[in-house]
């Protein structure tokens, strides 16, 4: 599973030294479908393409002027994927909890996308996610479950550090993931589920405790 550039899928650049002059400006390259087959999927495609699992597109949180109606959002994405390669798979990761609406999943089935089931800071919850409707609309699905909702990147970093131990244990996440893993087996769709760090302290514990608990 491979994270798509941040050229692509940040609306506004953040105010990182990183981005130079563009930093807080519009990003021009947002949703540019040529500039990702030319700059990612063209080399990917000469190196990994038999080992590829999907692209995820993580969108990363737009506010005031630059987070669009849920209907605008649907028409910009739609016209993204459309010219996207069909060899490929592709899933979508939202960071707005106002854009986690009925018409994107339609755009999502209209281009055999897969849905993101992810924990994040301003999310609905993975099981809050599961009870819609529209959540499963291709033939795999994924999950990144990176923070508990509520908690932001910068505390988790400060509370997790150095990552070496599950500091604090999230059942209720875990729950809704087991969930997700027996409605991807009942539906016989591949699941590719991703765990942070920064959830409860440490990853290989997390997927440890996992495993343990899931009962086939």
């Amino acid at each position: 599973m491979s994270k798509v550039w941040d050229r692509i899928t940040v609306r506004r650049f953040t105010r990182d030294p990183r981005w130079g002059k563009d930093a807080g400006q519009r990003n021009p390259d947002f949703l540019n479908a040529q500039l990702f087959k030319d700059a990612v999927l063209l080399p990917y495609s000469r190196a990994f393409k038999d080992h590829a699992g999907c692209f995820v597109f993580e969108f990363q949180a737009m506010h005031g002027k630059d987070l669009p109606d849920p209907l605008q959002w649907a028409d910009q994405l739609d016209g993204f994927l459309k010219e996207l390669p069909k060899d490929f798979r592709y899933a979508v990761e939202l960071r707005n909890a106002e854009l986690v609406h009925p018409i994107h999943g339609e755009v999502l089935k209209r281009n055999g996308v897969a849905h993101v089931f992810n924990s994040w800071t301003a999310m609905p919850t993975i099981g809050q996610q599961l009870q819609l409707s529209w959540v499963f609309p291709t033939t795999f699905t994924v999950s990144r479950a990176l923070l508990r909702p509520g908690r932001t990147f910068s505390d988790a970093v400060k509370m997790f550090q150095p990552y070496d131990r599950i500091r604090e244990p999230a059942p209720e996440i875990r729950a809704d993931l087991l969930k997700l893993i027996d409605e991807a087996i009942a539906r016989r769709l591949e699941a590719l589920i991703i765990l942070g760090n920064r959830l409860e302290g440490n990853s290989p514990g997390t997927i440890r405790a996992l495993t343990e608990a899931w009962k086939p």
